[in-house]
């Protein structure tokens, strides 16, 4: 958890047993801020980072391979051709 009395990032485990957790209901920023004491854009820069990471699967890997097939379904949205003549 990030805030002023443990400064150190979330670990790996600590994002993936979070997402794990994750009902997607509700205030997720507010969950989010309460914590890890940091913004959604902080968080999620690096829940992706921690899923690239090669201790990931070991540590959750359902969780991770969960969060790598939604990063890649948004990322091809993101780059697919809108228009289709």
């Amino acid at each position: 958890m990030v805030n002023d009395k443990n400064p150190s990032p979330p670990t790996i485990s600590e994002l993936l047993e979070f997402e794990a957790a994750e009902t997607g209901a509700g205030n997720r920023e507010g969950r989010i801020r309460a914590r890890f004491g940091i913004s959604t854009s902080a968080y999620f820069q690096m829940l992706h980072r921690a899923i690239d990471h090669p201790d990931a699967l070991a540590i959750d890997a359902t969780t991770t391979n969960r969060l790598r097939r939604l990063r890649d379904r948004r990322r091809a949205a993101r780059t697919s051709p809108t228009f289709r003549p």
